[in-house]
């Protein structure tokens, strides 16, 4: 009998562990449709921007591989918190590499809000957890995702602030 108790507890334990970041992200996408459809807003056009990546080197960079990077060779990464309850605590940019990947950049996922987010938080409609979730949803959605490789990758050659 204590046999099966005990297998029951790991393999409880083994499906918490595997199914822990999608359940936080489906719980994240559930809470922001709920949200916008309340604020009659749609996802795609909520305005962000890249102000608040954080660069691991100096651009334009001396280093070889960082100069010749193809935009095919630019990954994210997802920063995740713990392990059974999940948090995004940022998105890596990196450069695959013949030998390892070299970080370019991360985005700190405190810091990712959008100006609509800042505005309902200002009126009160909207609480600062919720905000997050729907600045998270974003930053996660494809297309988002895809404009930040391009983002970093036209930073690349010509440096942030040129």
């Amino acid at each position: 009998m204590d046999r099966y108790y005990l297998l029951a507890i790991i393999l409880t334990a083994l499906i918490i562990m595997f199914t822990a970041k999608y359940f936080y992200l489906l719980h994240v996408h559930m809470v922001t449709n709920k949200t916008l459809r309340k604020h009659k807003v749609i996802l795609s056009e909520l305005h962000y921007s890249f102000e608040q990546i954080v660069y691991f080197h100096t651009l334009p960079s001396q280093i070889e591989a960082i100069n010749k990077a193809n935009r095919s060779q630019f990954r994210l990464k997802y920063d995740y918190d713990k392990f059974i309850f999940i948090k995004l605590n940022g998105i890596y940019i990196e450069i695959e590499t013949d030998h390892e990947p070299i970080i370019i950049a991360y985005l700190p996922m405190e810091n990712f809000m959008l100006p609509y987010l800042d505005e309902k938080n200002n009126e009160g409609s909207m609480d600062h957890a919720l905000s997050k979730k729907v600045s998270l949803a974003k930053a996660i959605h494809p297309d988002t995702l895809k404009e930040m490789i391009n983002e970093v990758y036209n930073q690349v050659p010509h440096g942030r602030y040129n």
